[in-house]
């Protein structure tokens, strides 16, 4: 009785044993769909570059100025049940450029977490730590080039020094800012436009600013500065009500809306206590309200 017992027992763990193989295969991952796999940019303002290999590999590139830009490096599994490529450990790193091909790198985090979806000609990320704006981008493949998975990056930006191409690009007006309300000696590098968004970048010796105006995107995701800062707080210039982030007393970034449209200016991205004060943040934001009023 005792042996038919035991044969009985073997017998139900070789079934449970083949059961849990059973599921452990249906738990497997799947190579990353081939349609998929290539290079995007963000959809709302063309500021983020993603690019997805055949090993599951995301890389992508966010410029908040013209020499510094955010980069993940998340590296997922292809769940074909849910269609999802999910990513853990995910790398993400400060690129500051010195010129045009060399920079500095400094790690943020290595514990990023989330997942991608894929659609027709676009992906959507889902980040966990939400530092890409509120944790849902979409980015799409430029649909002339839907087939190209090559290395070349498709580029939405017309980049110029004249405004009114860039007006032109934009959709909309844009005030030119003159020296007497400009910061810290900086002067026009470029603009940059896509359909629904405008950027002028300014340098100087040792100060950079680049403000945005769009007609849809808002916030912090419109300036596209991902830095943390000590504090977040709001102010008012003239009854305009202005989000600023920095140390508390100067803002490295601040963000307002004006007649229906959105801005952001952002200055010396990352380096607080190099940042505007909230009569500097005004003059700007006087400047800039023009070409609001008058559209």
């Amino acid at each position: 009785m005792i042996k038919k017992l035991l044969t009985l027992m073997f017998v139900a763990m070789l079934i449970l044993s083949g059961c849990t193989k059973q599921e452990d295969k249906k738990s497997e991952t799947a190579p990353v769909p081939e349609e998929a796999l290539g290079n995007y940019y963000e959809k709302i303002a063309g500021r983020g570059m993603l690019s997805l290999d055949k090993d599951g590999l995301v890389t992508i590139d966010w410029s908040s100025s013209a020499f510094e830009r955010a980069h993940w490096e998340l590296k997922g599994e292809y769940d074909p049940e849910s269609k999802r490529l999910n990513y853990k450990d995910g790398l993400m790193t400060i690129q500051t450029y010195t010129d045009e091909t060399n920079y500095t790198e400094e790690e943020q985090y290595k514990d990023g977490s989330g997942y991608f979806t894929f659609e027709e000609n676009a992906i959507l990320w889902h980040n966990d730590k939400k530092d890409n704006g509120d944790g849902e981008v979409e980015f799409v493949r430029d649909s002339a080039r839907a087939e190209d998975t090559a290395a070349s990056m498709p580029n939405p930006w017309t980049e110029t020094t004249n405004l009114n191409t860039a007006i032109k690009e934009a959709g909309f007006e844009f005030e030119q800012l003159t020296s007497d309300v400009l910061p810290g000696g900086v002067k026009l590098k470029t603009y940059m436009a896509m359909p629904g968004i405008l950027s002028a970048i300014f340098e100087g010796d040792e100060n950079n600013l680049l403000i945005r105006k769009s007609n849809a995107a808002q916030g912090k995701g419109l300036a596209g500065d991902f830095n943390d800062y000590s504090k977040t707080w709001s102010d008012k210039f003239k009854g305009l009500d202005i989000t600023c982030e920095g140390d508390g007393e100067k803002a490295n970034l601040a963000y307002f809306d004006i007649e229906g449209e959105h801005f952001s200016i952002s200055y010396n991205a990352g380096q607080e206590g190099k940042g505007l004060t909230l009569d500097q943040i005004g003059l700007l934001s006087d400047a800039l309200k023009t070409s609001s009023i008058s559209k």
